[in-house]
């Protein structure tokens, strides 16, 4: 029974399921945080929003169901087989789902979180419409990785850039404070904004954890 678990545990790794379970799971948030923050100021019916929600959790088995029947190669989708042998000229011709695609996905992930701390007011009661990206710590500890740690801190001010409501600080002004031993509040104060984005990016083999926080510039609360 034991080695039939483990065998099947390990076609599941094989087909990348779980990987597209961990996508979908990341997509269906972040399209969860976009109908909370749109639908009730555009007016949309709540059946719509509704909808929605039970699309995206019935496409959760069909996306699992997908993942094991059919392989995404380079000439589009094939019919899985059984007890495959994962030699290298095969592996070759996957498309896999890497360390890349899941660090968009939980950058997604951390924007969709900030546009929902965004919207709730600070503690003192004052809204948030000027904020700052401090650089994202590096835990790897690798100078080879600094392209990618400074990649996420580019896409995150980036796409906070797109909402109109907020004034996003740029990189050069934020990179001023790269291990700057100074508190938050007067960071804050330094650059004129309301609150404080800061984080820190670990990757490791093929798992990526991108941690960020929302600091209150006047209380240094989170």
């Amino acid at each position: 029974m034991a080695s039939q678990l483990s065998a099947f545990l390990s076609e599941l790794r094989q087909r990348r399921v779980f990987r597209v379970a961990i996508v979908y799971a990341g997509v269906a948030f972040i399209i969860f945080q976009i109908v909370d923050a749109t639908f009730e100021p555009l007016h949309l019916p709540d059946w719509a929003s509704t909808l929605i929600i039970i699309i995206l959790v019935l496409g959760f088995p069909v996306a699992v169901g997908m993942a094991w029947a059919f392989d995404l190669t380079a000439e589009g989708l094939v019919r899985a087989k059984i007890k495959r042998e994962p030699t290298a000229a095969k592996a070759q011709h996957h498309i896999v789902i890497g360390n890349k695609t899941l660090a968009v996905i939980a950058l997604l992930a951390v924007i969709a979180a900030a546009w929902s701390w965004l919207r709730e007011p600070s503690p003192d009661g004052a809204p948030i419409r000027s904020i700052a990206v401090l650089p994202l710590d590096d835990l790897m500890g690798d100078p080879a990785e600094d392209y990618f740690v400074e990649g996420m801190h580019d896409a995150i001010i980036s796409n906070l850039s797109r909402l109109s409501a907020l004034t996003v600080i740029s990189r050069t002004s934020a990179m001023l404070y790269k291990d700057s031993d100074l508190r938050v509040p007067e960071i804050a104060r330094e650059l004129g904004v309301d609150a404080i984005v800061e984080g820190s990016v670990l990757k490791a083999g093929d798992r990526v954890r991108i941690t960020a926080q929302l600091i209150h510039g006047a209380t240094d609360e989170h």
